[in-house]
């Protein structure tokens, strides 16, 4: 009969090597910033504030301000909030953020009968090392609240007395939290931050990327016997110190005076992420016959079907009166803002009733689908069934605000709170139809999360033939009667 007789290994795996921590001398600090400074600065990257009790400044420019006690340090993905923010917009979230110990396991020591070895068995598990409440808000004005407060006790009893608690939700995520008092805790965390960022010099300004993910200050180079892997952010080393032996993620701190970096406010990060990136001369050369062809096609479009589009006109004039086009507000390129036109398909005041049909939203994102939607009209069915009610938009796409294939064109709310998915689809013109129109499955739970992934998808593969691909099969589906459910968000979102 076999035995086992088992140890444990659940400590917590290496973040930095001996090469980070032998040059620490009081708080970590690393390009002349301390952790809670990296931390700040990673969160403005995403458009977030985050504030603790006792903090000065509230600005006005975040999109998202995270609110925590002093001292206190939490690390998530904020992907997973985008949907339930940008739909149920409560007053602030209360989140649980669990640090998870992904490393734990404990091995068997199989035995035989007569005491020789069969085997090891390795049996891993997850081991919850704790957890902190935080609240993330889009309100300054609470915002200020919790600014204003000396501790976190005090700054809790305020914003529930604001009247604003009626109208907050409450998520569990997984993520780490960090004691700021701590110098092993801050610095696990910049070793967390260091494997997580990875375009560092869109918010910090005097670093660059000397190896792939191994970041370093302006004017300064790795040395002859360095042995460095990232991802690792490397501080000002002393040029006659040990050659560095570091294997990321991790980092070392500054050895020297190293004058401090600099981090961009959220306001010129915005401004910096609109702008249009130069592109190789290949996506140059593809995007000059894109437009060719857009151009062509577009006011050719717009000439033959000119007798359809004015008998739609006046069927929507005799169904339910004017205006006969409606115009939302939309980004483009660049992140400027347009209008996107379409066949009024809705009746009118149709925004009044959105709140009480919220409920019936089967999309998971901030898109909205609503089935057997009672505030279309009946010639609004028709229309959207073909389609028929985007052939505006051929318009947009003749004055370059649009293109016939790319993403989804998205109001800037949808667009704020997933930084990488904004800046990647903001670097190219929207499209009438686009990959994510003719590949989403329509998974009940996934629709929002297919948005992003073939939006990123579109951009990274975005060629000619990809082009001719899509407009193939939107033709598909338009002529199977398929409907997409993009038309159902004017009223929502006016």
């Amino acid at each position: 009969m076999a035995s086992t007789f088992e140890h444990g290994a659940g400590a917590e795996p290496s973040t930095a090597d001996s090469a980070s921590w032998s040059s620490v001398r009081g708080r970590p600090c690393i390009w002349g910033l301390h952790a809670s400074e990296l931390l700040a600065a990673w969160w403005r990257g995403q458009g977030v504030q985050w504030i603790q009790c006792g903090d000065a400044d509230v600005d006005p420019d975040a999109d998202l301000y995270l609110l925590t006690a002093p001292g206190q340090a939490v690390v998530f993905e904020l992907t997973p909030l985008i949907g339930p923010i940008t739909w149920n917009q409560p007053s602030f979230s209360r989140l649980r953020v669990v640090s998870a110990d992904e490393s734990s396991y404990r091995e068997r020591v199989m035995l035989g009968a007569h005491g020789n070895l069969i085997g090891v068995r390795r049996v891993y598990w997850r081991q919850i090392r704790g957890s902190q409440r935080v609240l993330l808000t889009r309100s300054a004005s609470i915002a200020k609240t919790w600014a204003r407060a000396t501790d976190r006790r005090s700054a809790w009893i305020q914003v529930r007395g604001s009247g604003a608690w009626s109208r907050s939700d409450h998520h569990r995520l997984e993520g780490q939290s960090y004691r700021l008092e701590s110098q092993s805790d801050e610095g696990k965390l910049i070793a967390d931050l260091a494997d997580r960022w990875r375009d560092l010099d869109r918010v910090i300004t005097g670093i660059r990327e000397v190896r792939p993910s191994v970041w370093m200050q302006d004017g300064r180079e790795l040395r002859e016997g360095d042995i460095v892997l990232g991802p690792a952010w490397i501080g000002a080393v002393d040029p006659a110190s040990e050659p560095l032996r570091a294997v990321g993620p991790t980092w070392v701190s500054d050895q020297v005076e190293a004058r401090p970096a600099k981090v961009l406010p959220i306001g010129e990060i915005r401004e910096a992420s609109r702008a249009v990136k130069e592109l190789p001369v290949a996506d140059r050369g593809y995007d000059l016959v894109k437009r060719l062809v857009d151009v062509a096609l577009s006011a050719v479009g717009l000439v033959v079907l000119a007798p359809l589009l004015a008998a739609i006109a006046v069927a929507v004039v005799i169904d339910d009166g004017f205006p006969i086009v409606f115009g939302h507000k939309r980004q483009t390129r660049g992140g400027r803002i347009f209008r996107c036109l379409k066949f009024r398909t809705m009746r009118r005041h149709a925004e009044a009733q959105a709140d009480s049909l919220r409920g019936l939203n089967v999309c998971d994102g901030p898109q909205v689908y609503i089935t057997n939607d009672p505030r279309v009209t009946r010639v609004g069915r028709l229309l959207r069934r073909y389609h028929l009610d985007e052939l505006l938009q051929l318009v947009n796409v003749l004055v370059g605000d649009m293109s016939l294939v790319g993403p989804r064109p998205s109001p800037e709310r949808e667009n704020q709170l997933c930084p990488a998915w904004r800046d990647s689809r903001l670097s190219v013109r929207p499209g009438i139809t686009g990959l994510w129109q003719v590949s989403r499955t329509r998974a009940v739970g996934l629709d929002f999360q297919e948005w992003i992934r073939f939006d990123m998808e579109y951009v990274e593969q975005r060629c000619l033939r990809l082009d001719a691909r899509i407009v193939w099969l939107t033709m598909v589906g338009i002529l199977s009667k398929e409907e997409v459910p993009d038309g159902a968000v004017e009223a929502i979102e006016t």
